[in-house]
């Protein structure tokens, strides 16, 4: 399994701010500091205009203040780093950070295409250097009117008889494998079957009393 430290030149931990909520900064870097001393990641923290000393916030100005996301776009295009991992000034650590934990999360990497004509959203998760999940959603940009509309109310019926209609037909070909019908048990060790016609009959009585 990888190690945190193996995401070291890949991975960079950027602290949003401003300004503005520059009495945050203090309180931040001593938690930081406090509960995760080790952090092999560059940490940057990002400011309008004004000048910061510090020994472990490497410091992104991004001039007058246009916004979060107007700022974010300036930093980002700063980073050396592929990924990123996302704090604000006031997300004070409350206790030690797991190494082994945050290894494997990044191990689970996301990656996303610039919205277009295609938007592509893939996930992988490695572990040991192998992939052991895969998958990737693909949309297709499409005008915001009265007949994708109507194609959408009638396609989604569709579709739920499609996801019916391949639940039954995995079904039927484990069962033509030879795969046994295993009957769901509830916490009580009750069949499902049996659980079902006692709360019916519950319900019933219920309705009766009233």
């Amino acid at each position: 399994m990888a190690e945190l430290k193996d995401f070291a030149r890949s991975v960079a931990i950027l602290v949003s701010s401003c300004d503005a909520f520059f009495d945050a900064w203090r309180p931040f870097h001593y938690f930081f500091r406090k509960h995760w001393p080790e952090c092999p990641f560059s940490v940057y923290l990002i400011v309008n205009q004004l000048r910061v000393r510090s020994n472990t916030f490497q410091i992104i100005a991004v001039g007058e203040d246009r916004g979060w996301a107007s700022n974010m776009k300036v930093a980002l295009r700063q980073l050396k780093e592929p990924r990123v991992l996302y704090l604000q000034e006031d997300y004070f650590l409350n206790g030690a950070v797991r190494p082994d934990q945050l290894a494997a999360d990044l191990d689970y990497a996301f990656a996303f295409s610039l919205p277009a004509g295609r938007l592509v959203a893939h996930m992988a998760s490695i572990r040991e250097g192998s992939v052991c999940f895969d998958a990737t959603l693909s949309l297709e940009r499409r005008p915001w009117n009265a007949g994708e509309m109507r194609r959408v109310l009638l396609r989604y019926p569709a579709m739920t008889a499609a996801v019916l209609v391949g639940i039954h037909w995995q079904a039927l070909k484990l069962w033509w494998k030879g795969v046994p019908v295993v009957h769901r048990v509830t916490g009580d060790g009750v069949g499902e079957r049996a659980a079902c016609a006692a709360e019916t009959a519950s319900q019933g009585a219920s309705v009766m009393e009233r």
